[in-house]
Order: structure tokens, then sequence, then C-alpha cells
């Protein structure tokens, strides 16, 4: 009887097979009326599994969204692709399709746990960090763009560079694989923001973040500032549409590119410096 009602209920067929096996005097029509309604009542209990499934899930994707908590990680991992996204609008808009900004990130953060965990100084961290993450960009603008050299084989050849010699340098220093914890590397301080903290809800989701954060958001100002109002940024978009119409009137196709790599290169940087002095704090 156990397998006779589990055979029906994963198969309404299976009912109609054993019916007509036992009855041997069923009528057609009696054994299609009780295949018909073994299919409503099977049907009938999957919609009501899915349906109070379906309940649950958006009962706990609700009760996770609304909260404070998750804006706030909203806000916190966004900075990351702020500073990213930001290097990369910069580069395409003059034409240079940057794809490096992962191996410069990832160099920006281990200079920035090196610096901050051995010297204990943050500013010099943060400094050597940028400068660091622009040397990596010089280094591809001249091959991309004084030697002519393909700027995507330039950026795979960087990303693969970026990523060996981080590992490596990280073991030699920490003696761990890709892991930096046994450095007391120092932090980017956070803000409360005095003016909203008070504010119910608004104040717990916008203010106590990473400073880096607030710097994002004035990032985007300054980046919009820069390329539309902007003798530089209009170059750049000049640049970026029409080259050899910006070479007949005097300016500099090279010099334009490069100073858009290297402000792509600056906020890749901050990026990684947020990547390590910052996101990770909080874990």
């Amino acid at each position: 009887m156990v397998v006779f009602f589990d055979e029906t209920f994963k198969n309404p067929l299976s009912f109609f097979n054993i019916y007509y096996m036992f009855s041997g005097t069923g009528s057609n029509e009696s054994i299609l009326n009780l295949a018909i309604r073994s299919f409503d009542f099977t049907f009938s209990l999957r919609r009501q599994k899915v349906t109070i499934l379906e309940a649950r899930k958006v009962n706990f994707i609700l009760e996770n969204i609304l909260t404070v908590s998750f804006w706030f990680a909203v806000l916190r991992v966004t900075t990351l692709l702020i500073w990213a996204s930001l290097a990369a609008a910069i580069s395409i808009k003059s034409n240079t399709i940057n794809i490096a900004i992962d191996g410069i990130m990832l160099v920006a953060t281990l200079v920035g746990v090196i610096v901050s965990g051995y010297l204990n100084n943050l500013i010099l961290a943060v400094f050597l960090a940028i400068i660091f993450g622009i040397s990596l960009v010089c280094l591809l603008s001249y091959f991309s763009l004084k030697l002519n050299t393909n700027i995507f084989i330039g950026g795979i050849a960087l990303n693969m560079f970026a990523s060996g010699v981080t590992i490596s340098i990280l073991y030699l220093t920490t003696h761990d694989n890709a892991v930096s914890s046994s450095l007391k590397s120092l932090t980017v301080p956070s803000w409360n923001i005095h003016i909203i903290k008070d504010l119910p809800v608004v104040g717990s989701i916008l203010s106590g973040h990473n400073a880096l954060t607030y710097f994002a958001f004035v990032g985007i100002v300054f980046y919009y500032i820069l390329l539309y109002c902007t003798k530089l940024g209009l170059h750049i978009i000049a640049v970026g549409e029409n080259p050899e119409a910006v070479k007949s009137v005097g300016i500099s196709v090279f010099r334009t590119k490069f100073l858009a790599l290297i402000l792509g290169g600056f906020f890749t940087s901050l990026g990684g410096i947020f990547l390590s002095m910052g996101y990770l704090s909080f874990l």
C-alpha cells in the first residue's frame, strides 16, 4: 500500500495502470475519469507547494533587503565598483581601453598593506600605493602609445605580471599564500557624519562609512566636472571621438591619452587601497 500511494503521487498514470490491471472489468470511461481526478489532485498539491515556497522566498528576500545593515553593505561594496568604473570610463572616453585595472588594483592593494604594516604610516602607505599604481599605468602607456603595441595584449600581460608578483611578494613578506592577515596593517578611518548621524534609518545607512566611500562619491562629481567643464576633459572627449581632427588643431593626442590613463590609474589605486585598508577591515 505504501508503494501504491507513493507511485500514485509521483506519477498519476501509475494509478491508472494499477487500477486497470487489478480491476479487469472497469469500463474505459470510469478509468479515464479516475485518471483525470488523479491528475487534478496531484497538480493541485504541487501548485500549493510551489506557492508556499515562493511566498517563503519573497518573505526571506524582503526581510533581508528592508534592513539598515543591507543598504549599509550596499554602499560599502559599491565603493570599489565606483573607483574601477571611474577608471574605465575616463580611459574609454579617450578611446584607450585599459583592461589592466585588475592588475593595477592588486599592486596598489599590496603596497598599501605592506607599507602600512611595516612602517606604520597610513599617509605614506596611501601615497606609495598611488605612486605604484600610476607607475604601472605609465608602463602600459609607454608600450601602447609610444611603441604602438596592442593595448589589450599589454593589459593582459600587466594583469598576469601583477597577479604573479603580488603573490610572490606577499609570500616573501608574510610566508602565507595569498593571505596578509599576519601583517598588522593600518586601515583608512571611518567617518561619522554628525549632521545625519542621528536621523532615523538614513543616518544609520549613510553615516559611519570608510573615508574612501565618501571620496568615491565625490570622485563622481569630480569626474563630471573634469570631463565636461574643463579644457582637458574636452580634449579627452575629442581625442576619443576624432583624433585626426584634434591633431589638426595642434592638440597632442599622445599627451591627452596619457593623462587620461594616468587619471584612470589614480582612481584604480584608490580602489585598491580601499580593498585592503577599508573593505577588508569590516570582515
